[in-house]
């Protein structure tokens, strides 16, 4: 009688388990890319620099600017929650918490943004340009990367700049 018992109930409904869907792996854990253009159109001036990208995936990254010579004049260093600008040339520098930058950039800049604009993440496949809009003081900032070399998982050589050297000053006057 129990043997029947235990056969009906197994027989019955089956348990349905549910897997959550697979995530995609990250595409790269580091990148860096070299030979790229950045330009910067604000209002009626627009700036083409050359530039080197370094980053490590969620953690850090490291854009070098470096216009002429191959001489680094601007650099800046981000995490997820705080970017560092460095004036290389007038020896300042300024830290900016990217949680306050929504109050006066809009849309509210965000890490995931400027992770995507170092990587081309967000770029079509044959695509080798890269273009984010944002609104400042009133005018309207257009960043366009045209990268050059991007090598995914390739060592990142970041070295962790000193900045005693350099004068800390409000965010808006290097801006």
């Amino acid at each position: 009688m129990i043997l029947v018992v235990v056969l009906l109930c197994g027989c019955g409904a089956k348990k349905k388990v549910l897997v959550p869907p697979e995530l995609p792996e990250a595409l790269w854990h580091t990148v860096q890319v070299t030979n790229t253009m950045l330009q910067v159109e604000a209002d009626d001036n627009e700036f083409n620099v050359s530039c080197q990208m370094q980053a490590v995936r969620d953690s850090l990254l490291v854009v070098s600017i470096m216009p002429m010579l191959n001489m680094e004049l601007l650099r800046i260093e981000a995490t997820p929650t705080e970017a560092i600008l460095i004036d290389k040339m007038h020896r300042k520098y300024a830290k900016l918490d990217l949680s306050e930058a929504k109050d006066w950039i809009v849309p509210a800049f965000r890490w995931e943004d400027l992770q995507a604009l170092v990587s081309g993440e967000r770029t079509m496949p044959e695509a080798d340009k890269m273009t984010l809009e944002y609104m400042y003081r009133g005018e309207i900032i257009r960043l366009t990367v045209t990268y050059g070399t991007i090598a995914y998982d390739a060592p990142v050589h970041v070295r962790h700049l000193s900045l005693d050297k350099y004068q800390k000053v409000d965010i808006k006057e290097i801006l």
